[in-house]
C-alpha cells in the first residue's frame, strides 16, 4: 500500500546514535527526512554543523560588560552538502549523511554543558530553499560530544570535621544561637570521575538541639572574562536530602550523587571562561539555623 501523501511539507533530521554522543575524531551519522507535498524543486540540501561556546553576562555583573552577550567563540563550523539542486518528488524521501566531528584550526572541542552564563552547544542545521514563493523547510538538532578521558591517579579522598567554630559559611534569623554540634565524615575523592557517583559518609557526633534535614548540594561555579574583566556566577545544580529529621548520632549516613548529564561538564579553565564545581553539605536545625560546608570538587571525564 502507498504512503500517503502528508498534509504539509516538512524536514527533519536524525543521528545515528540513539544518545546522540559523540567524541572528536569518530564520524556522525544521520539521515535527512523529508515529507514532501505535492513534490517540488529545491537549490541544494546543505547540513551546517556549528559548535560554539556562547558566553552571557553574570547577573551580577554590576555594568562590568557592555553588554549581556558577549561574542561566542565557535569551535567548529563545517558545511556538508548533501543534495545538488533538482527535485524533491511527492511523500517521504531520505538522504543519509555523513562527517567527521572536529575542531576548527586552532581550536578544541569542549564537552555540551548547558549552564547560566556558559552553554558549550554542537547543532546541525538544514534550510531547504524552494524558490521566490514557497516557505524555505528548516530544522536544527543538537548532538551531544564528550571529549577523550583524562585519567588521574591522585583522587584526594578528604576526612573532615564541622563544629561551630570551623564554620565557613552559615545563616540564621536574627537572635537565634548557632548550637553546639559536632558532625564528621569523609569524601571518597574531591578529584571526582563525572560518569561515576559521588560518595562520601557523614556521622552525627552531637548536637545541643533536633536536627531538621541534611542536605547535599552541587554547586556549579561559572567565570566569564572579557576586556580585561572577569565575573563569577554560582548556582545550584542539584539538592539532595540525605537525612530528613532529627537522624541518630553516631549512625553512618551515606553521601551518593549522580553528576547529571549537560548540566554538569569536566572542570574548565580558559582563557575567556571557566567551569568549577563544589559540594556543599547543608545541616538545618529545628530553631530555623542552617550552617553550610563547602568542598571544592575537580570533575573530569
Amino acid at each position: 500500500m502507498a504512503e500517503a501523501e502528508p498534509e504539509h511539507s516538512s524536514v527533519r533530521l536524525a543521528v545515528g546514535r540513539f544518545d546522540r554522543i559523540y567524541r572528536p575524531g569518530e564520524t556522525v551519522d544521520g539521515t535527512i527526512t523529508i515529507q514532501a507535498k505535492g513534490g517540488w524543486n529545491h537549490q541544494g540540501i546543505t547540513l551546517t554543523v556549528v559548535g560554539q561556546v556562547e558566553l552571557v553576562r553574570p547577573p551580577n555583573s554590576k555594568g562590568f560588560f557592555s553588554s549581556s552577550t558577549i561574542e561566542p567563540e565557535v569551535v567548529t563550523v563545517m558545511n556538508v552538502p548533501c543534495r545538488t539542486p533538482g527535485r524533491v518528488h511527492p511523500g517521504k524521501t531520505e538522504i543519509p549523511f555523513d562527517f567527521e566531528l572536529q575542531a576548527s584550526n586552532g581550536k578544541k572541542l569542549y564537552d555540551t554543558y548547558h549552564g547560566m552564563c556558559i552553554n558549550i552547544s554542537y547543532i546541525i542545521s538544514v534550510a531547504i530553499e524552494r524558490g521566490s514563493f514557497a516557505r524555505t523547510l528548516s530544522y536544527q538538532l543538537e548532538f551531544v560530544v564528550e571529549t577523550f578521558p583524562k585519567p588521574k591517579t591522585e583522587l584526594r579522598p578528604l576526612e573532615f570535621t564541622i563544629t561551630p567554630d570551623s564554620i565557613e559559611h552559615g545563616e540564621k534569623t536574627l537572635d537565634i544561637k548557632i548550637p553546639d554540634f559536632r558532625v564528621v565524615g569523609k569524601l571518597h575523592k574531591q578529584v571526582c570521575p563525572i560518569n561515576m557517583p559521588f560518595t562520601g559518609e557523614v556521622r552525627i557526633e552531637k548536637s545541643e538541639i533536633p536536627i531538621r534535614s541534611i542536605n547535599l548540594q552541587l554547586i556549579r561555579s561559572e567565570t566569564v572574562r572579557s576586556g580585561g574583566r572577569e565575573e563569577t556566577e554560582a548556582s545550584e545544580v542539584q539538592d539532595i536530602q540525605i537525612g530528613s529529621g532529627d537522624v541518630a548520632r553516631e549512625m553512618v549516613i551515606p553521601l551518593y550523587m549522580i553528576f547529571p548529564r549537560l548540566y554538569t561538564c569536566p572542570s574548565v579553565h580558559t582563557d575567556r571562561f571557566k567551569v568549577d564545581f563544589e559540594v556543599w553539605l547543608v545541616i538545618y536545625f529545628s530553631d530555623g539555623c542552617y550552617v553550610t560546608e563547602s568542598f571544592d570538587i575537580d570533575l573530569f571525564r
